[in-house]
């Protein structure tokens, strides 16, 4: 474990900006659904105000166990957002 990712991406859609963050967590606080699984990496969403401010209350939230698949899906998701998808709205 032990790996080292921030990611940090803006992006607007529709006039709003928003940020999203994948990173690792620290692992005195990973804490799962799943009992005795510990995932390390995660993607979190947030808006950004007018005043640029960032709102910390999360829009879209994902945990990834290997790095690598933490850092495809951010690709994966920023590429969406750049062309206008809010992932976070699909099903």
């Amino acid at each position: 474990m032990g790996e080292h990712l921030i990611l940090k991406d803006r992006f607007a859609i529709d006039g709003k900006e928003y940020i999203l963050s994948t990173v690792n967590l620290p692992i005195s606080i990973m804490i799962t659904d799943k009992p005795f699984q510990i995932a390390p990496f995660e993607i979190m969403l947030f808006g950004i105000d007018e005043n640029g401010r960032t709102n910390w209350n999360d829009l879209y939230y994902e945990q990834y166990y290997w790095k690598e698949d933490a850092e495809a899906r951010h690709k994966e998701l920023v590429e969406k957002a750049r062309n206008g998808v809010k992932f976070w709205e699909e099903e």
